[in-house]
């Protein structure tokens, strides 16, 4: 493959480069290596515009994070709008698998996203520095959601609607929690699709509801 001039690089054309092998190949696909080979340019000529492997990583996740839209309704309730924005949030994140890891560290990487948030919350009324905090609760808990569901294969079989033992309910807490002295944890399922969807919902409306009693008192 012939050699891309230097000059024709740029940090954009090395980043949507760099995040289209994260697409298709995960962690591993972002190396300035195997970077450099996709665009024909020699792996040094990419110090330049990004660095080492950290600066790469940057902007795999800016290229990300960039992709992430997330639309509110104004004229809806702000605990509708905020609970909207939390499972947006999870659910354009769930389409990229692997990007919670590279986010970690990262936080400032997610503020555009939350700039929806934000408006929402001061037009209901909170001050800045409540919003701001109400914020990184919502944010925090969805992304530590992420990164445990990450970690879990799904069981996408139905589930029965009939109440569940006790046992069994304590097999799958062990499941969730990664406890490898569960029988149902030995290879990372037990939990469905619907269970965690439920699980991330339950999660949002509490701390949606406490929200909404402070803003009260």
């Amino acid at each position: 493959m012939p050699r891309r001039k230097d000059l024709q690089l740029s940090r954009s054309l090395i980043a949507e480069t760099a995040a289209a092998l994260f697409r298709k190949h995960g962690v591993s696909g972002i190396s300035t290596r195997k970077v450099a080979a996709a665009l024909g340019a020699s792996p040094m000529s990419l110090y330049v515009h990004v660095g080492n492997k950290e600066g790469l990583i940057d902007v795999v996740v800016e290229q990300l994070m960039s992709s992430i839209k997330i639309d509110l309704d104004s004229e809806a309730p702000w605990t509708d709008q905020a609970t909207n924005w939390a499972n947006s949030l999870r659910q354009q994140l769930l389409t990229h698998p692997g990007a919670i890891g590279l986010l970690a560290g990262r936080r400032q990487a997610l503020v555009r996203s939350s700039e929806p948030l934000v408006r929402a919350l001061l037009g209901a009324g909170f001050t800045e520095g409540a919003a701001v905090r109400a914020t990184r609760l919502l944010m925090w808990s969805t992304m530590g959601f992420l990164s445990v569901e990450s970690g879990v294969e799904p069981l996408d079989a139905p589930t029965t609607r009939e109440p569940e033992n006790i046992a069994r309910s304590i097999s799958r807490l062990h499941e969730l929690e990664g406890d490898r002295s569960s029988a149902f944890a030995t290879n990372a399922r037990g939990v469905g699709t619907r269970d965690i969807d439920a699980l991330f919902t339950l999660q949002i409306q509490f701390i949606v509801e406490g929200l909404e009693r402070s803003l009260d008192e």
